[in-house]
Protein backbone atom coordinates (compact mmCIF):
# COMPACT_ATOMS: atom_id res chain seq x y z
CA UNK A 1 0.00 0.00 0.00
CA UNK A 2 2.86 2.38 0.80
CA UNK A 3 4.43 1.97 -2.64
CA UNK A 4 1.05 2.44 -4.34
CA UNK A 5 0.48 5.68 -2.43
CA UNK A 6 3.94 6.94 -3.31
CA UNK A 7 3.35 6.03 -6.97
CA UNK A 8 0.20 8.15 -6.91
CA UNK A 9 2.09 11.08 -5.38
CA UNK A 10 4.92 10.73 -7.94
CA UNK A 11 2.32 10.76 -10.72
CA UNK A 12 0.54 13.80 -9.28
CA UNK A 13 3.84 15.71 -9.22
CA UNK A 14 3.81 15.46 -13.02
CA UNK A 15 0.28 16.83 -13.47
CA UNK A 16 0.98 20.38 -14.61
CA UNK A 17 0.43 22.39 -17.77
CA UNK A 18 2.92 21.56 -20.50
CA UNK A 19 3.62 18.05 -19.24
CA UNK A 20 2.25 14.92 -20.91
CA UNK A 21 0.35 11.85 -19.82
CA UNK A 22 3.58 9.93 -20.51
CA UNK A 23 5.30 11.99 -17.79
CA UNK A 24 2.68 10.82 -15.27
CA UNK A 25 3.01 7.22 -16.44
CA UNK A 26 6.80 7.20 -16.36
CA UNK A 27 6.94 8.59 -12.81
CA UNK A 28 4.53 5.91 -11.58
CA UNK A 29 6.16 3.07 -13.49
CA UNK A 30 9.75 3.80 -12.49
CA UNK A 31 8.88 4.20 -8.81
CA UNK A 32 6.87 0.96 -8.67
CA UNK A 33 9.49 -1.02 -10.54
CA UNK A 34 12.28 0.29 -8.30
CA UNK A 35 10.60 -1.68 -5.48
CA UNK A 36 9.99 -4.78 -7.59
CA UNK A 37 6.27 -4.16 -8.13
CA UNK A 38 4.37 -4.20 -11.39
CA UNK A 39 2.01 -1.63 -12.86
CA UNK A 40 -1.22 -2.95 -14.34
CA UNK A 41 -1.31 -2.05 -18.02
CA UNK A 42 -4.75 -3.27 -19.08
CA UNK A 43 -6.73 -0.64 -17.13
CA UNK A 44 -6.37 3.00 -18.13
CA UNK A 45 -6.74 6.41 -16.56
CA UNK A 46 -8.86 8.86 -18.48
CA UNK A 47 -10.24 12.32 -18.92
CA UNK A 48 -13.70 13.28 -17.71
CA UNK A 49 -16.09 15.63 -19.45
CA UNK A 50 -19.67 15.13 -20.58
CA UNK A 51 -18.99 11.40 -20.17
CA UNK A 52 -17.28 9.67 -17.25
CA UNK A 53 -14.67 8.06 -19.54
CA UNK A 54 -13.25 10.38 -22.21
CA UNK A 55 -9.93 11.19 -23.87
CA UNK A 56 -7.19 11.19 -22.94
CA UNK A 57 -7.00 7.49 -22.11
CA UNK A 58 -3.55 6.49 -20.87
CA UNK A 59 -1.80 3.62 -19.09
CA UNK A 60 0.53 4.10 -16.14
CA UNK A 61 3.55 2.93 -18.07
CA UNK A 62 5.23 5.10 -20.64
CA UNK A 63 7.94 7.53 -21.61
CA UNK A 64 8.30 11.21 -20.70
CA UNK A 65 7.13 13.71 -23.31
CA UNK A 66 4.68 11.29 -24.93
CA UNK A 67 0.90 11.04 -24.97
CA UNK A 68 -1.49 13.94 -24.54
CA UNK A 69 -0.24 17.35 -23.46
CA UNK A 70 -1.80 18.56 -20.21
CA UNK A 71 -3.56 21.93 -20.41
CA UNK A 72 -5.41 24.11 -17.89
CA UNK A 73 -9.07 23.22 -17.53
CA UNK A 74 -8.55 19.48 -18.07
CA UNK A 75 -10.28 17.07 -15.72
CA UNK A 76 -8.60 13.70 -15.56
CA UNK A 77 -7.92 10.74 -13.33
CA UNK A 78 -4.66 9.41 -12.01
CA UNK A 79 -5.36 5.83 -10.89
CA UNK A 80 -2.32 3.62 -10.68
CA UNK A 81 -2.93 -0.05 -9.93
CA UNK A 82 0.18 -1.58 -8.39
CA UNK A 83 0.61 -5.31 -7.87
CA UNK A 84 2.83 -8.25 -7.17
CA UNK A 85 3.12 -10.62 -10.08
CA UNK A 86 2.79 -9.75 -13.74
CA UNK A 87 2.70 -6.05 -14.57
CA UNK A 88 0.50 -6.68 -17.61
CA UNK A 89 -2.75 -7.74 -16.00
CA UNK A 90 -5.06 -6.79 -13.18
CA UNK A 91 -4.98 -10.48 -12.26
CA UNK A 92 -1.76 -11.34 -10.47
CA UNK A 93 -0.13 -14.68 -11.22
CA UNK A 94 0.74 -15.18 -7.57
CA UNK A 95 -2.61 -14.11 -6.19
CA UNK A 96 -0.63 -11.46 -4.34
CA UNK A 97 -1.93 -8.12 -3.15
CA UNK A 98 -3.00 -5.39 -5.52
CA UNK A 99 -3.69 -1.74 -4.60
CA UNK A 100 -5.43 0.91 -6.67
CA UNK A 101 -5.65 4.56 -5.71
CA UNK A 102 -7.85 6.92 -7.70
CA UNK A 103 -7.74 10.71 -7.77
CA UNK A 104 -9.96 12.89 -9.93
CA UNK A 105 -8.08 16.12 -10.73
CA UNK A 106 -9.00 19.53 -12.14
CA UNK A 107 -5.85 21.05 -13.64
CA UNK A 108 -5.71 24.82 -13.22
CA UNK A 109 -3.04 27.12 -14.65
CA UNK A 110 -0.68 26.51 -11.73
CA UNK A 111 -2.41 24.24 -9.22
CA UNK A 112 -4.18 20.90 -8.92
CA UNK A 113 -7.62 20.67 -7.41
CA UNK A 114 -8.39 17.14 -6.20
CA UNK A 115 -12.09 16.53 -6.73
CA UNK A 116 -12.33 12.97 -5.38
CA UNK A 117 -9.98 10.41 -3.84
CA UNK A 118 -10.66 6.66 -3.51
CA UNK A 119 -8.53 3.77 -2.31
CA UNK A 120 -9.06 0.12 -3.26
CA UNK A 121 -7.13 -2.87 -1.94
CA UNK A 122 -7.73 -6.26 -3.56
Amino acid sequence: MYVAKQCLLKGLEQVKPGNYTGDIAYAIQTYAESFGYGVVEDLLSHGIGREIHEEPFYPHVGQPGTGTELTPGMVLTVEPMINEGTPFSSLTKTGGPLARLTVLILLNSSTLSPLRIKVYVY
